[in-house]
C-alpha cells in the first residue's frame, strides 16, 4: 500500500509539472509586471488549473479502464480466465512478450492510433495528456527485463528528468541504452516481481512531456511514440 501511494503522488507530481510549465510559460509576460505577492498568486493559479486538468485525465483513463469488456482482458490475460482444474497441466509463462503498435490485445490509455511511414510503425503517446498506460500480459514472479523501442516527434530528443516509468505501481529507473541524440531512443528498465504481484498483468504508467511542430503541418500535441514493447526475464538475457 506505501509503494502504490508513492507511485502515485509520483505521478501526481509530474503530470503536474509537466501541465503547469506551460500555462506558467503563457503567463509569465504578464506576471512579470505585477507586484510580486500578486505573482506569487498567479502562479498558485495556474498550479490549480493543471492540478484540475490532470484530476479530469485521471478520472477519464480510470473510466476507460472500468468500461473494458471481458473479451479485451481475456485477450490481454487469458490463463487468468480458465478454471483451476483446466490449468492444472498448463505450461509456464513464456521468457518474454512482445507488444507492437498493431498488436490485436494493444490495451492502454493515452496512446493514439497506429501510424506508419511504410518501413516503420509506432503510437504516439499524448493523446489525451502527458500520462500513457499500457498493460501486458504477465511472465510470473521473478526479475524481468522492460525494453521500449520509442520514436521521437516533430526531431525531439529524450528527456530523462521530465519522464517517469511506473511499473505495477512501483517507480521504476528508465535508463537509455541508444546514444541521446537518437531520434529513435531504446530505453530499458529491470525490475521484480515477487508471486503475489506477479498473478495478473505487467501495468505501465509513462509519463512524458509532448511536443508540438515548430513550423506547422501536424498540429496535434505528441509524446514520445512507441514502436515495441518487450518484457524478457532478465536471467534469460
Amino acid at each position: 500500500m506505501a509503494g502504490l501511494k508513492r507511485a502515485d503522488a509520483l505521478v501526481a507530481e509530474t503530470g503536474l509539472r509537466l501541465r503547469a510549465e506551460p500555462i506558467l510559460a503563457r503567463l509569465a509576460p504578464v506576471l512579470e509586471g505585477l507586484d510580486p505577492s500578486l505573482q506569487a498568486l498567479g502562479r498558485l493559479l495556474a498550479e490549480e488549473v493543471a492540478r484540475i486538468g490532470l484530476a479530469n485525465e485521471t478520472l477519464r483513463q480510470e473510466l476507460a479502464a472500468t468500461r473494458r469488456s471481458r473479451e479485451d482482458w481475456v485477450k490481454l490475460d487469458p490463463l487468468s480466465y480458465i478454471p483451476g482444474s483446466r490449468r492444472a497441466e498448463a505450461p509456464p509463462p513464456p521468457d518474454s512478450v512482445v507488444m507492437t503498435p498493431r498488436a490485436e490485445n494493444f490495451a492502454g490509455a493515452g496512446w493514439h492510433g497506429p501510424e506508419t511511414d511504410g518501413q516503420r510503425e509506432w503510437r504516439w503517446s499524448g493523446r489525451s495528456g502527458d500520462c500513457a498506460t499500457l498493460l501486458l500480459p504477465g511472465l510470473g514472479a521473478g526479475r524481468l527485463r522492460l525494453t521500449l523501442h520509442m520514436i521521437m516527434p516533430f526531431g525531439a530528443r529524450w528527456n530523462a528528468e521530465r519522464s517517469t516509468l511506473v511499473i505495477n505501481a512501483t517507480p521504476v529507473a528508465l535508463k537509455p541504452v541508444s546514444p541521446p541524440e537518437s531520434g529513435q531512443p531504446v530505453l530499458q528498465a529491470e525490475f521484480e516481481l515477487v508471486e503475489d504481484a506477479a498473478l495478473g498483468p505487467i501495468s505501465l504508467v509513462l509519463v512524458m512531456p509532448r511536443y508540438t511542430a515548430p513550423t506547422g503541418g501536424d498540429t496535434r500535441a505528441l509524446g514520445p511514440g512507441v514502436m515495441r514493447v518487450e518484457v524478457a526475464r532478465a536471467e534469460a538475457g
